[in-house]
């Protein structure tokens, strides 16, 4: 966001704004640090939080250092680490009413498969801390996604990495692949009469990016990849795919069975 610096930042609010479209993470004032959206689906008022630890190697201008929510995720050392933007940004949401608090974080290192042990623990912290889910980006490729038991009983969604769904400019194979994930989330009342809005089960999509050239324009493709494998195996491939392609949706679903299966969740 910061790559153009405060102005490509303030006129794209601006633009998300004129579309109706609610965002987080990126502030055209101090002010909006603490505004971020509180969406309401279904009677459950929704808070969406979103943070990052780098800059991109852009660097924030002196006047504009509250540009972007930046937390230092990836700090190797807990006393270089300072969720204390977070825990306010939590303990506001409380008190405007949300009823579930979705964490939108870039951390953890490109490429790897899986989430570095300083994230998981960082996570796991952020979920007892009031975070009822968490979407990660940043790896570039999927990670597995994790379910923990936060001190309270509410069981917390990790998605530390959904990859990237239209990497056209990433070579390999695995970053052709990303996640879609649907996540059930239940309302009710406890004993005592309170409102309680609880993630019960997640579904995960895993998706294959198809881009077709041709002499005047290039498609894109999001297939959902096990269902498109399945096809492929029973001798009837979606028409408009290559050999090539066919070849790298087998091997992909393979890398996926071997690296990011987890039997919890159910597949699409």
């Amino acid at each position: 966001m910061n790559d153009s610096l405060s102005q490509g930042l303030i006129s794209t609010g601006n633009y998300l704004d004129r579309l109706g479209i609610a965002h987080a993470g990126a502030n055209r004032t101090t002010d909006e640090q603490d505004s971020f959206p509180i969406l309401t689906c279904k009677g459950i008022k929704v808070a969406i939080l979103s943070y990052t630890f780098s800059n991109n190697g852009v660097e924030l201008e002196t006047e504009f250092e509250g540009g972007l929510n930046h937390v230092r995720f990836n700090a190797l050392q807990d006393h270089d680490y300072d969720p204390s933007l977070i825990h306010r940004h939590i303990a506001m949401a409380k008190k405007k009413g949300a009823d579930l608090i979705i964490c939108c974080n870039h951390w953890g290192a490109e490429f790897e498969y899986y989430p570095l042990p300083l994230i998981v623990k960082r996570a796991h912290d952020l979920i007892d801390a009031g975070v009822d889910i968490i979407v990660g980006h940043h790896p570039m490729v999927i990670n597995p996604t994790d379910i923990y038991e936060a001190k309270d009983g509410r069981k917390g969604l990790i998605l530390y990495s959904l990859g990237a769904i239209t990497g056209f400019a990433l070579p390999r194979a695995v970053e052709s692949m990303a996640l879609i994930a649907n996540i059930n989330v239940e309302t009710g009342m406890d004993t005592n009469g309170t409102k309680k809005v609880l993630v019960t089960g997640c579904t995960l999509i895993p998706t294959y990016f198809y881009l077709m050239s041709g002499e005047l324009h290039k498609e894109h493709r999001i297939l959902p990849l096990l269902a498109e494998a399945e096809k492929i195996r029973k001798g009837n491939p979606s028409s408009y795919l290559s050999k090539k392609a066919i070849r790298k949706i087998l091997f992909l679903e393979q890398l996926f069975q071997k690296h990011f299966y987890q039997k919890v969740f159910n597949y699409i």
